[in-house]
């Protein structure tokens, strides 16, 4: 058995990942979690032991891309609470013609279902062809009682090789609300045909919409969700050939309308109008409250770094900026990081360059 164990020791609070396998096997897990916390626990199975060994080195090689360094000490291994599952199908799976009946199978011989917390679904049959998730969605509303325990979900978790995220269609998650009262966090990934509905839940924590072209209807929808205990909200724009119609203005009104009390972090990421975003935060009632503002994978340039500089003061408990991917020169680096209080922690990862002509989101196809 092959183990490996990871910690990112550049955070303010170090966080470990660790990924477990067999040589010649078909699945492999991975640990996840803050020092000194119970962490989670994923497992996932591979059709070909191929396929496995091409997955682990995957994703060592994105976490070494992170900053985590690779340890030697066993301590780093969690001690998880929680099940935990990721479910997906195989191209040569789709091509058997049975929609998504091996999916729903598989989740439901799943000896544990019953105590589920986590679940991923990466790709569907119908993803391979072009086409929505939402007969699964409609399963998975229908047998929501088969999942008493879920509390986190994850959505169309395909990787680039899978499926682009500019090719995944989503559904309409309308009906989750109510079939899932104990869910704390929704991620979803690709924004086609998203439709979000009326958000209600007294449970969420966690929204994100990981996509290339944010909706405008999506962010209306997020600022007209019931969701007191929000903790964290994540959106990612894009641009507009991928179907991202949002303005400033549409940003603005969504801070305005929404109502979370309990929001700590926002973040309003992977745009290409990052200095009207910024604008519309700085001089929302969520400037006051939240401790990590993230704004990267976004064309942050020098001009928009100034506003920020401007706009300290508004942000009395920011704890974390982050800035990572931009196009900002090194002497903006260097005053960010000086007239910043000292209280910030800033992610300035990943320049792009000032002087790139052209200026792109980091993920848009």
């Amino acid at each position: 058995m092959n183990k490996l164990y990871y910690v990112d020791k550049e955070d303010d609070r170090e966080s470990f990942w660790n990924i477990e396998w067999e040589e010649g096997g078909t699945s492999y897990t991975e640990e996840y979690g803050l020092l000194g916390e119970v962490g989670e626990r994923v497992t996932t199975q591979c059709d070909t032991p191929e396929i496995c060994k091409r997955l682990v080195d995957e994703e060592i090689t994105a976490h070494r891309r992170k900053r985590y360094t690779e340890m030697v000490d066993p301590k780093y291994a969690s001690d998880p609470l929680k099940d935990a599952q990721r479910f997906s199908v195989s191209y040569e799976e789709s091509e058997e013609g049975e929609g998504e009946k091996p999916l729903c199978e598989r989740m439901l011989a799943y000896e544990k279902r019953d105590q589920l917390c986590r679940m991923t679904i990466a790709t569907w049959a119908r993803i391979f062809d072009g086409d929505s998730i939402q007969e699964l969605l409609d399963w998975l509303v229908e047998h929501a009682a088969d999942f008493p325990a879920l509390e986190v979900l994850n959505m169309g978790d395909a990787t680039s090789e899978e499926c682009e995220l500019s090719w995944i269609i989503q559904g309409d998650y309308s009906k989750l609300w109510a079939a899932f009262p104990r869910l704390k966090e929704l991620r979803i990934q690709g924004s086609n045909e998203l439709r979000l509905g009326k958000i209600e839940s007294e449970s969420l924590e966690s929204l994100t919409v990981f996509c290339g072209g944010l909706p405008k209807s999506v962010l209306e929808e997020v600022g007209n969700a019931n969701t007191p205990n929000l903790k964290k909200l994540n959106l990612y724009f894009g641009e507009e050939n991928y179907g991202m119609d949002a303005t400033g203005i549409d940003v603005r009104a969504m801070l305005e309308n929404s109502n979370f009390p309990k929001l700590e972090y926002l973040g309003l990421c992977n745009s290409d109008f990052p200095q009207e975003i910024f604008e519309a935060i700085a001089h929302s009632k969520y400037a006051a409250q939240i401790t990590t503002l993230d704004l990267s994978m976004s064309t942050v340039d020098d001009t928009c770094a100034e506003r920020i500089l401007a706009e300290m003061q508004r942000f009395p408990r920011l704890e974390m900026l982050d800035l990572h991917y931009h196009y900002l020169s090194e002497e903006m680096e260097e005053r960010l990081l000086k007239e910043s209080p000292d209280t910030w922690i800033i992610d300035l990862g990943d320049p792009q360059g000032p002087q790139e002509r052209y200026k792109y989101p980091m993920y848009t196809e």
